[in-house]
């Protein structure tokens, strides 16, 4: 579908784009030099689980899941949690 269409809108909002797709295929990473932690929600509906938690295996990255998390963080228990997930990796 998105090649037929070029570009397809996703349910959450954002545009997905046949020539980025493309040049993600043929651009891979292969290799990630920078230190990173990935702060992930348990209830994300936007990025898959199984996508974050190989990337971070085959990176070396810290993964942390936040019970009830969702993709983008705004509840105040949600924000609590990200500000003190930010401290201890930012310090």
């Amino acid at each position: 579908r998105l090649q037929a269409e070029q570009e397809v809108q996703t349910p959450v909002g954002h545009t997905l784009y046949w020539d980025y797709y493309c040049y993600v295929q043929e651009n891979p990473i292969v290799r990630w030099k920078s230190p990173t932690a990935i702060l992930y929600g348990s209830e994300d509906n936007v990025s898959e689980f199984d996508v974050v938690s190989a990337f971070a295996n085959k990176f070396h990255c810290a993964l942390e899941i936040m019970d009830r998390g969702e993709h983008y963080f705004h509840t105040p228990e949600q924000l609590s949690f990200y500000r003190q997930w930010l401290k201890k990796h930012l310090n």
